[in-house]
């Protein structure tokens, strides 16, 4: 059972026979909380008893986790966050304002599905919810760990506002971190997540590389540049999914949002000069689109049975070919992060 801290002691109230006097106990901080569940439904009175309950419970103060962090002046980022289940104060302090604006803008459910980032079949996994700034899960059955179902489709429950990490995991895949901010943009509705692709391990010097967006645009596509042991010009894209000599391939290619689009590097020693991009393909005839910055676009780069590093798409940033990285002949990760425009996908990566 999940409890609630309020103001309890030295309360001003009322007493028999036309009174009033300073008293404490839990008959001070009841009606507090009573209070603020009926404020919270008068506000939106469509929610049900139990959701007006979730409400206040998941929209709280933080409480210090001992009496020497009151007194500390970086006590605010060592509060334990408030709607979070704690053996100090339950779930928090109650706060009225932030459950009745909760209450106003509703919280969205979370739905989205993990997939194998080779095939995108559907695979069960289990997600575990942080907040960025907090060590440890936080969120749910005080575990804040969810299953996907047989057909790897999970659902994730109303967070407050704030960004957080969804941990993906499942036996026989490398686990992926996967940031997410909630804000007043996803109230009022189901928000669709997508794909949470997850890749099998590796041979120890293969790599991959994994893509995955929103939905929109539609279609955006993985590029992997890189010259052979002969000097000759090494494109895998769309156009050229398994070539010749077989040193990398495109395991999967995604033209319906949200990817995975997949390249997986299994001779790195017979190419020199790789680089990799991603092109949108929805806007490649555009020189002003902002889609592929706005797509909310994943590259995780893999090696062996680990993670070697995850690239976001930059933010409100113009153009159609996100030029992401490069590997060193040593196989380290130089990062670039440009943008730029480009209409034909045979010139990306083109100098």
């Amino acid at each position: 059972m999940n409890v609630i801290a309020a103001p309890g002691t030295n309360i001003y109230s009322t007493i028999i026979n036309n009174g009033c006097d300073w008293l404490s106990g839990t008959s001070m901080s009841a009606p507090l909380v009573t209070g603020i569940c009926g404020l919270t439904w008068s506000v939106n009175r469509s929610l049900s008893g139990a959701e007006v309950v979730d409400i206040v419970m998941r929209n709280t103060n933080g409480i210090a986790q001992s009496a020497r962090q009151v007194n500390d002046r970086n006590a605010e980022e060592q509060l334990i966050p408030g709607g979070f289940s704690n053996t100090t104060g339950g779930m928090g302090i109650v706060n009225s304002f932030r459950a009745v604006e909760a209450a106003k803008n509703t919280l969205p459910i979370y739905t989205g599905k993990v997939v194998d980032a080779t095939t995108g079949n559907s695979i069960r996994a289990t997600i575990i919810i942080h907040r960025d700034t907090f060590d440890g899960p936080v969120v749910g059955n005080n575990t804040g760990t969810y299953l996907c179902d047989n057909t790897g489709t999970f659902t994730l429950p109303q967070l407050p506002y704030g960004t957080y990490v969804f941990e993906v995991a499942s036996e026989g895949y490398i686990s992926i971190p996967v940031l997410y901010e909630v804000n007043k943009n996803d109230s009022n509705k189901t928000v669709n997540l997508g794909n949470f692709p997850l890749s099998t391990t590796l041979d120890d010097n293969n790599y991959r590389i994994v893509l995955w967006w929103g939905e929109t645009p539609k279609d955006l596509d993985s590029h992997l540049v890189a010259n052979t042991d002969t000097n000759e010009k090494y494109h895998i894209y769309y156009g050229n999914k398994n070539p010749s000599p077989s040193y990398a391939n495109l395991d999967i290619d995604d033209t319906t949002s949200y990817g995975p689009e997949t390249i997986t590097i299994t001779n790195f020693e017979s190419l020199s000069n790789i680089r990799y991009a991603v092109h949108d393909y929805s806007n490649a005839g555009s020189t002003s689109s902002d889609s592929l910055a706005n797509s909310g676009a994943y590259v995780v780069v893999y090696k062996g049975n680990s993670l070697l590093q995850v690239f976001y798409a930059p933010k409100n940033i113009g153009g159609t070919e996100w030029d992401v990285f490069a590997f060193d002949a040593s196989g380290n990760i130089v990062p670039i992060n440009e943008m730029k425009y480009c209409s034909n996908e045979k010139n990306i990566l083109n100098d």
